[in-house]
């Protein structure tokens, strides 16, 4: 049901957020209130779209009244819309806040023994970027060549952490003025990262299951530090073509935010059993499905439904003292499927 982030706009996702007043009581990178929980320090569990939505669906009765005590206007949005919402939520792990100075310390402790001595391309000689995955793929590129200057050396192989990448990147771009334009919010086809996952990774890696474990919600720069702090392990690994990286990055990140597949009839079951039928239903009680203005497609049409037909059907129930439903992420999921199952058959 759900789309990969790549088929999503982060930077209308980022727009979105401020036009649909989520800033009012939500903050995310220091930006917004603080009447809900910040954006950022929650966006971990809800890295699905499963789970985005359970936490929207669940928190709507919450979010109704503060946002009528404080007349914000509820906002109005597509399912496309909530899909970039998310995207941008998800997407926001790429752009952080790197401190400049912590990576001049870091490239003083971890690198300058090599790279300010000659035996290595010094730091004018790096290519950098605003997009942080060019750092990583220069560090893949050149690792077999590190590993063997350490061996020699005698030297253990210095490992990094996602903050060591991002401090290092901002370090490098000081003061520079041959910056190659890049996109942190770019994120490429899903399919294509795969493709290339399977030319230079499959060999060793047959099945994606386990980078989908180990890297589970890992932001986009912990990737990349766990690939750097693998690579003296494989005894030699594959050159990959420029731009490579960048892809196999965008698909390995992707896989993990993706729900577990749908179950249509586990979706009509909860249809019954959480009471929509009861208002969702033609005149002989077949269940009819609820539908959002572009038709009932994926999980985001429940945010679609919740946040528009919704607002005045949470009224009525709230009149009537009908309780909100409390669905789990892959509740959303099932019912999603279920009732994209109805439209199908209408």
């Amino acid at each position: 049901m759900a789309l990969p982030l790549a088929a999503a706009d982060a930077r209308h996702g980022a727009q979105l957020v401020r036009d649909l007043s989520c800033f009012e009581c939500h903050s995310l990178a220091g930006e917004g209130g603080h009447t809900g929980p910040d954006l950022g320090q929650i966006r971990r569990y809800i890295s699905t779209p499963g789970a985005f939505l359970s936490a929207l669906w669940n928190h709507t009765p919450a979010m109704f009244t503060e946002m009528s005590a404080r007349a914000i206007p509820r906002p109005m949005a597509t399912q496309s819309d909530w899909q970039d919402v998310f995207t941008y939520l998800a997407a926001s792990q790429i752009v952080t806040r790197p401190d400049t100075r912590r990576g001049g310390r870091t490239y003083d402790l971890r690198c300058a023994t090599c790279h300010s001595t000659g035996s290595a391309p010094g730091l004018k000689e790096w290519k950098v970027s605003e997009d942080p995955a060019l750092l990583v793929e220069q560090m893949w590129v050149h690792s077999s060549q590190m590993d063997k200057e350490f061996s020699a050396s005698g030297r253990p192989w210095t490992k990094i952490s996602a903050r060591d990448l991002d401090d290092l990147s901002a370090f490098a771009r000081n003061g520079r003025t041959d910056i190659v334009p890049g996109q942190a919010f770019s994120l490429p086809p899903a399919g294509e990262g795969k493709e290339e996952f399977t030319k230079y990774c499959a060999p060793c890696h047959p099945t994606s299951n386990s980078w989908e474990m180990n890297l589970k919600e890992k932001s986009w720069m912990e990737i990349g530090a766990a690939l750097w702090n693998h690579a003296p392990l494989m005894g030699g690994h594959p050159q990959l073509p420029e731009g490579s990286m960048k892809l196999i990055l965008a698909w390995v990140w992707d896989l993990q935010h993706r729900d577990a597949p749908a179950n249509p009839a586990r979706g009509a079951a909860l249809f019954v059993s959480k009471k929509c039928v009861s208002c969702h239903a033609d005149a002989v009680g077949k269940p009819v499905s609820p539908r959002p203005a572009a038709g009932f497609s994926s999980v985001y049409s429940m945010a679609a439904v919740g946040w528009g037909p919704a607002r005045l059907m949470h009224a009525g129930m709230k009149e009537k003292k009908i309780k909100w439903p409390w669905l789990a992420p892959q509740e959303i999921v099932d019912l999603a499927a279920y009732l994209d199952s109805l439209q199908a058959t209408r």
